[in-house]
């Protein structure tokens, strides 16, 4: 789908994005040897190829895809993980406990995506279908039992996932966020919903008690539903013994056991996000055991709450949040944990969603005592 990728005897399949149309590159497809041409629309040019022409480039797309690399995703365990935050580290939270019981695990996500010992940088959180084919096919040619991976709204609406066969999905919230592409937040939660249609009735959908909106997506699937949270009744639930600024103890409980675990991260959220891959992990058959030791040994997941080292007795944290929810659930955070002032760095990025700038600026106001704005 990549005009620049395309190489002799390549079918291009020419997809309109957001920004670009992918049917204005059929040209340099065909210059750099593409055989056939999967389009939206009929195009006349001079070489005398196959033109299919197709409702939905995407689509066709992912269906390609997935038969091309012979339907990986259903010769392993995938979890997919959505939600406006704590998908990544709810990710690499699963992937620890699973490894942790030995399991080569997979992952696909906003930070990397991640085979074995290949190691590669995202480009985006979800990547296209024809990739995310063949990153499962890697995954399942390593002899690998489970992979993880994030799932954006963007690729829920675009197909990407459209083809992969999801054992367990994860939800863990939602708040505004995306509101340039999906322009309301309704159709940013009907995004979402498409990961729970599409499950099927052995599949799990585990969702957060807590959040409204996980009851909506109770009623649209027909996978059976792990439920987990600090509030209200759930199966998988917790409370916080004690809070620092290094840890957080908590005591996990799961169909009459309950153990305590010592989470190497901070904040309330990051608790919600335990219990969001405890829930995950233990639809996949694993229990409390292994729960507690993956989380407890699992790595610093970059830029989440990440404590970067200072010699002048200032805690200095680098954090992802982007969203007016993620940066006001940040800073309550550390208010709560700290005696001190609360100095803040923060942007928005350029050319993405507006509407929730003057929203992160009062949060900022509010809860730090003196902040900078920049770019991003």
């Amino acid at each position: 789908n990549d005009s620049r990728r395309v190489k002799p005897g390549y079918l291009f399949v020419a997809i309109k994005g957001y920004k670009i149309n992918g049917h204005h590159f059929i040209e340099k497809s065909l210059k750099n040897g593409a055989v056939a041409i999967i389009s939206e629309k009929f195009i006349s040019y001079n070489k005398r190829i196959p033109q299919i022409i197709v409702p939905s480039s995407r689509r066709a797309l992912s269906r390609l895809s997935c038969n091309f690399y012979g339907n990986p995703s259903q010769k392993i365990n995938v979890i997919g993980i959505t939600g406006t935050n704590g998908k990544t580290t709810t990710a690499f939270l699963i992937k620890s406990i699973i490894e942790s019981e030995g399991f080569d695990t997979g992952l696909i996500g906003t930070i990397c995506y991640q085979i074995g010992k290949k190691r590669l940088p995202a480009r985006e959180t979800t990547p296209e279908s024809v990739e995310l084919q063949r990153f499962v096919a890697e995954m399942v040619a390593s002899r690998m039992k489970f992979g993880v991976m994030e799932v954006s709204s963007h690729s829920l609406v675009q197909h990407r996932v459209e083809d992969i066969s999801f054992k367990t999905a994860v939800f863990t919230n939602i708040s505004s966020e995306h509101l340039d592409y999906h322009e309301t937040i309704s159709d940013y939660v009907d995004a979402k919903t498409k990961l729970f249609e599409g499950l099927k009735s052995s599949s799990f959908a585990v969702l957060n008690a807590d959040d409204e909106q996980s009851r909506y997506f109770a009623d649209k699937t027909r996978a059976q539903i792990v439920w987990y949270g600090l509030k209200k009744n759930a199966d998988v639930k917790a409370r916080i013994c004690n809070e620092t600024m290094s840890e957080t103890v908590i005591r996990l409980t799961y169909s009459g056991m309950e153990t305590e675990i010592i989470i190497p991260f901070i904040g309330r959220h990051n608790v919600y996000n335990v219990l969001a891959s405890a829930a995950g992990a233990i639809s996949l058959g694993f229990d409390l055991k292994a729960v507690k030791k993956g989380i407890e040994i699992a790595p610093i997941i970059p830029g989440r709450l990440e404590k970067v080292p200072c010699k002048r007795g200032v805690l200095v944290f680098v954090d992802y949040a982007h969203t007016p929810h993620a940066l006001q659930v940040v800073l309550c955070t550390l208010k709560k944990l700290t005696k001190g002032r609360v100095i803040l760095v923060f942007g928005c990025g350029g050319d993405r969603d507006k509407k929730k700038r003057a929203m992160m600026g009062t949060i900022a106001d509010i809860n730090s005592d003196i902040f900078w704005i920049t770019n991003d």
